[in-house]
């Protein structure tokens, strides 16, 4: 942590030290607010029900410009023009670690992004007079910002792969952010009027959702329910389960974000092949040695499965006691699902025999509750293994013939 606060302080001086970049970074959001409430500042828009002044909008859109800017734009571009000036490489033979690195990069980004929103709401309610949220509405602002900021930041990290060069980084990353600024309503309010294209692809990126949950935010109507709120924690953190019910295919967006950013990408990463050539030319002939940090992400694994099958038989247990565990009431569930595949039954018919149905919900709830424990089992974790891929192809096959 220390080494990860040494080296936001020295970004911060040579991020003071270009004054036309630090300028124009907090320049370009205030120049845009300027510019859109004396061409469109006049009148309200309803925002799900919501009368909203025009000029509260722009504080907010210019807002989550000034955050997508730092950490978007900014991470990506700065990041790509260091690694070809190799920077990022000398990096490398210092005693600081990439991680603590680039953690300061993200984290100075996030501070950069704070002010700016902070000195584009002052701008506003200074020279517009715009509201500003208060007490537990604030908090949810910041809440979206922080989030948000972190967000983008590991979208702009990501972006870098698939930079070539440092010339291209301007044009690449502008290309992939300033379309979408108008289509998500950042410049120009979206009405109902727009045409459904419009919509369809602002659904499909995170700006969109972003920005409505800072609206929520800003205006103190936000919950979890949100819309922009809860889409852009879909998109960003998969987190689909927002109205009560758990889907089982959140959990592989968890992993792949874990290996992800973890040394597994050394080995599993679809450029382990190539970066095993460029090692070789540079002289290493010998693959990365073992060490902990490759097991650790995996067994985060291990941990989050368990925990996906032990909150389920909690809840079993502690919202209906034992009565979960009842012939009846795994018969009534036999029953539910015969009938969700048009009144189909099956050839043995288990739901006449008690002590197997009795058998089959205590087993139930004892493998949920046990699978953490088993789970981290050496002997045991095979079993477990085979359990939830037959139970995955067996809720998929539900899945598939609710569908049709």
């Amino acid at each position: 942590m220390s080494l990860v606060l040494r080296q936001v302080r020295f970004t911060n001086k040579a991020f003071w030290r270009n004054p036309a970049s630090a300028f124009f970074t907090f320049a370009f959001p205030l120049m845009f607010l300027v510019i859109f409430t004396s061409l469109l500042g006049d009148g309200e828009l309803t925002i799900r029900g919501y009368d909203v002044h025009l000029v509260t909008y722009y504080v907010v859109a210019e807002a989550a410009f000034g955050v997508i800017s730092a950490c978007y734009t900014n991470i990506a571009i700065s990041v790509s023009f260091q690694r070809d000036q190799g920077i990022l490489k000398r990096t490398r033979g210092t005693p600081l670690p990439g991680r603590a690195y680039m953690s300061a990069r993200v984290v100075h980004a996030m501070v950069i992004a704070f002010v700016l929103v902070a000195i584009t709401v002052a701008f506003g309610v200074i020279f517009y007079s715009a509201s500003v949220p208060t007490g537990v509405p604030l908090l949810q602002f910041v809440l979206t910002l922080l989030v948000g900021g972190l967000s983008f930041a590991a979208l702009a990290l990501a972006l870098t792969a698939a930079i070539p060069n440092a010339d291209a980084s301007p044009p690449i990353v502008n290309a992939t952010v300033l379309p979408l600024l108008f289509l998500s309503g950042i410049f120009i309010p979206i009405g109902d009027d727009a045409p459904a294209w419009i919509r369809a692809v602002s659904n499909i990126f995170p700006i969109r959702h972003f920005f409505e949950a800072m609206v929520d935010g800003f205006l103190g109507n936000l919950t979890i329910q949100s819309p922009g709120w809860r889409r852009f924690l879909a998109w960003t953190l998969a987190i689909p389960q927002l109205y009560g019910k758990l889907n089982h295919d959140h959990h592989v967006l968890w992993f792949a974000a874990l290996l992800a950013v973890s040394p597994c990408a050394d080995v599993l990463a679809v450029d382990a092949i190539p970066a095993a050539r460029r090692r070789a030319d540079g002289g290493g002939v010998r693959p990365p040695g073992p060490s902990r940090a490759y097991a650790l992400p995996i067994r985060i694994i291990w941990v989050l499965l368990g925990l996906i099958y032990l909150f389920p038989g909690f809840w079993k247990v502690w919202s209906t006691g034992f009565t979960w565990i009842s012939s009846e009431n795994l018969r009534q569930h036999m029953f539910l699902k015969w009938h969700e595949f048009d009144d189909w039954t099956p050839m043995l018919r288990i739901d006449e025999m008690p002590l197997l149905l009795l058998l089959g919900a205590l087993g139930t709830v004892v493998f949920e509750l046990s699978f953490l424990a088993l789970v981290l089992s050496s002997r045991l974790r095979a079993g477990c293994a085979e359990s939830s891929i037959v139970n995955g192809l067996l809720d998929l096959i539900d899945s598939a013939r609710k569908a049709r």
